[in-house]
């Protein structure tokens, strides 16, 4: 960092509070913090625990200056930088970031441009220590992660036992990277919501998703919309269901399921007691027998309807 400004500035705060310290923030990134935080009252920063700067035009050289920032804001504990080019050196910038502060858990990185994970396993790292809080929330979607991007998922996700919402909608994931996910989820025991719209899973990444969700029989919330996943990965999902004791959101629009991936639904969710929201359109079926299925299997969940014979 260049130290030649005034990190002060004259934004009429009064000097109480200020650092002495004479820094050149690259603009963008000193507009969006006078924005959306106290800076540059240091002692201000000092206790902020929120930052959200989306969409707020900061490139690679904006984001470099993150460990920086979190070195005067110590007791931050959510980060949202959503739809900002970031720049493919992100996750050093995060793994040094992440020394600054012991508190944090989320992180929120819609539509950065991410293609690779490489390098997130050590960022994350650093919050997963005996001093840390651990990340609780990890939002990836709205990125270009094909499944070869997706190659450090599993060792990323190793470094969050606390996780409870993963959101990987948007993503090219495919089958292989539904692969890679299941292989992931054996480490989220305490997952709570997954969202994975529009990650062209297809019935075969249906099937190697199925394998994960065996680990997280915690979850309450998953967005399966827009997949594709056919009446065959409707019956692959079928067996996690049924250990799926506190699901109680469920999105499957889209997927061309038919009447034949209502039958596995209906067979699957049975024991799903606190199902309160399922979602069907979509899926080759008649409106009307849409919402008929989508009441009837959650009456069949509640216990107000016995469960269909399957044959």
């Amino acid at each position: 960092p260049a130290l030649t400004g005034d990190a002060g500035g004259s934004s009429g705060r009064g000097e109480l509070g200020r650092s002495r310290e004479q820094v050149r923030l690259p603009p963008r990134l000193d507009r969006a913090l006078r924005r959306f935080t106290p800076w540059p009252d240091m002692r201000e920063m000092r206790g902020v625990v929120r930052l959200e700067m989306r969409r707020a035009d900061l490139l690679a050289r904006e984001f470099a200056w993150l460990g920086y920032v979190l070195e005067r804001a110590p007791a931050l504990q959510s980060l949202d930088l959503s739809g900002n080019a970031i720049g493919p050196g992100w996750a050093r910038v995060l793994e040094d970031a992440f020394r600054h502060t012991e508190d944090f858990t989320s992180l929120e990185l819609f539509g950065c441009g991410i293609a690779d994970l490489s390098g997130l396993p050590e960022a994350l790292l650093n919050t997963n220590t005996l001093t840390t809080k651990g990340m609780t929330r990890l939002g990836l979607g709205g990125n270009m992660l094909f499944p070869q991007g997706l190659r450090s998922l599993p060792a990323a996700m190793k470094e969050t036992p606390k996780l409870t919402s993963l959101d990987l909608c948007r993503n090219p994931v495919g089958e292989l990277g539904a692969r890679l996910l299941a292989a992931g989820l054996k480490h989220t025991l305490a997952l709570k919501t997954l969202s994975l719209g529009e990650c062209k899973l297809g019935a075969k990444g249906a099937r190697f998703l199925a394998e994960g969700l065996m680990w997280t029989k915690d979850l309450e919330e998953l967005a399966l919309e827009c997949n594709e996943i056919g009446h065959d990965g409707a019956w692959s999902l079928a067996e996690p269901f049924q250990v799926l004791a506190n699901l109680a959101s469920l999105d499957l629009t889209w997927n061309n399921i038919g009447q034949e991936g209502v039958r596995a639904l209906a067979f699957g969710l049975q024991k799903c007691r606190k199902l309160n929201r399922l979602l069907l359109g979509g899926n080759a079926l008649d409106p009307s027998a849409e919402r008929e299925a989508s009441v009837g299997i959650r009456q069949t969940a509640a216990g107000l309807l016995l469960p269909p014979l399957i044959g």
